[in-house]
């Protein structure tokens, strides 16, 4: 996963699930030089609860949304890159 270009981040999950898997990998996968450059902002739902979600706002102040009860980790990982691609490719065009 690409995170060069992640500004901020905003995860909420219940404390167990697919869900929770799910944000907590998203969590583990951050270096740790990346964590304290990103705003990370994590809350901890009821369990049960089924609006758990991930929003990344890149450095082009876009945001990715993504719903955790639903998507898979290759879904989340694809999803960031897409988006971290395209930054990519325009930071290499305007050097």
């Amino acid at each position: 996963m690409i995170t060069k270009y992640f500004k901020a981040a905003t995860v909420r999950i219940p404390p167990v699930g697919h869900s929770a898997k799910l944000g907590r990998l998203f969590l583990a996968n951050l270096p740790p030089k990346q964590r304290s450059q990103i705003d990370v902002k994590f809350q901890l739902l009821e369990p049960g609860s089924e609006n758990s979600e991930l929003k990344v706002v890149f450095s082009n102040d876009q945001v990715v949304s993504v719903p955790l009860n639903t998507a898979s980790s290759r879904e989340m990982v694809e999803m960031f890159d897409r988006q971290s691609r395209q930054l990519q490719i325009q930071d290499s065009i305007s050097m």
